[in-house]
């Protein structure tokens, strides 16, 4: 990015409405209870299988009861106060967010021209989003309130000349899309491949386990039951998580971006980057949205 060191300035997130920093903290959040929750369900599940075959029933009740009660309020939590849900709406409000930050710096439709009526209409637009998500709970606190929607940064960029936003797009938000999305891909592509391997190795040797004699070690190693368990949360963990899924959907939205990325060098107007970048943050916002459609399918 050797482009933006020349005087052009560095964007950073926290140059950002505060509505996408909050809406982007409480998606991360989310995230991170969500699944710690869905772990932590599936290894007192383990937990309890284990137990039950190394005791059977000669463990305290205690025990059981204690591993019984973690297990039913992380399924609790998990299925009422639906973390998953503020996760994909804090992150379809939080990209929604920035796709109009962009289009506004960049002086694309519905923000090009000088008119101060664009920064209220930009506001507008943003406390919109806000407004639609608000039953969605995407965000539940109030540390970003203070921050003003348009920032000093945002205004610096968007007095800047053609060439210079054309620069700062292609290299602060293209390339950055770009990079994150073929990162993301080939993380998922990573991880798909491991569970798989983890899933299919547990298979094969309750598979191994259930036709062996019985003197044999693999017979008396892993109980059946204890395998049967460590299968089926392996295959919910897999199910929650898309490694397969979203790796094919990263893949493809970076070949996508990589389009945009040449597209760009053999723009000349302002008329042509205006319809650059509402075409480009559509594709971005049309990912997100249908993101979030999957997740919640």
């Amino acid at each position: 990015m050797s482009d933006t060191n020349m005087g052009i300035p560095e964007l950073t997130e926290g140059d950002f409405p505060g509505a996408f920093q909050a809406a982007d903290e409480n998606a991360k959040t989310s995230q991170f209870v969500h699944f710690l929750l869905l772990a932590i369900y599936l290894a007192t599940l383990i937990t309890g299988s284990i137990l039950q075959e190394l005791f059977e029933l000669d463990h305290p009740k205690f025990v059981s009861f204690f591993i019984f009660l973690v297990s039913s309020s992380s399924l609790c939590a998990l299925y009422f106060l639906r973390y998953d849900e503020k996760w994909y709406y804090g992150r379809a409000a939080a990209e929604s967010v920035k796709t109009r930050t962009w289009r506004w710096m960049m002086s694309s439709d519905p923000y090009n021209g000088v008119s101060e009526d664009l920064d209220y209409e930009f506001i507008e637009d943003v406390s919109e989003i806000l407004i639609n998500d608000k039953e969605k709970a995407v965000i539940e606190n109030t540390r970003h309130c203070d921050k003003p929607m348009i920032s000093e940064k945002m205004k610096e960029i968007r007095q800047l000349e053609l060439n210079e936003k054309i620069n700062i797009y292609r290299n602060q938000r293209i390339r950055d899309q770009l990079l994150y999305y073929q990162r993301a891909g080939k993380k998922h592509r990573n991880l798909a491949r491991f569970w798989f391997f983890i899933a299919a190795l547990i298979n094969i040797i309750a598979i191994l386990s259930v036709n062996s004699p019985e003197n044999w070690i693999i017979n008396n190693a892993v109980p059946i039951s204890v395998l049967s368990t460590l299968a089926g949360c392996t295959f919910t963990w897999l199910q929650a998580k898309r490694y397969r899924e979203l790796s094919i959907s990263y893949s493809f939205t970076a070949q996508e971006i990589g389009i945009a990325h040449s597209k760009i060098l053999s723009i000349k107007t302002p008329e042509e980057f205006s319809n650059f970048v509402v075409s480009t943050e559509s594709a971005f916002s049309r990912e997100h949205t249908q993101w979030a459609a999957r997740k919640l399918n």
